[in-house]
């Protein structure tokens, strides 16, 4: 649905990931729909393992939203050397 980048927020002087819909501006009505939606249904969970949505919006029509920089392996490089256990995944 979306490209993750590293961004900085220089309004605040922080660094957060910045969530990009992958569609850009040939995204179909359905599709910033379906983006819209998963920001909206994100920002209404609050648990310390799900990270928090800062803001939502639009730019010369590229939808996106921010949320908590979290450093670490990402998912898709961690998937690449092996599956991850169940325990694992859960923990």
């Amino acid at each position: 649905m979306g490209v993750v980048y590293l961004a900085r927020n220089v309004h605040l002087q922080s660094t957060v990931a910045l969530k990009v819909m992958r569609a850009g501006e040939m995204a179909t009505a359905e599709e910033i729909q379906r983006f819209r939606t998963e920001a909206i249904a994100s920002s209404a969970l609050q648990h310390p393992n799900i990270i928090p949505i800062h803001y939502a919006g639009e730019e010369h029509g590229l939808f996106y939203f921010t949320m908590m920089y979290v450093d670490g392996e990402d998912l898709e490089r961690r998937l690449r050397n092996a599956p991850i256990d169940p325990t694992e995944a859960a923990t």
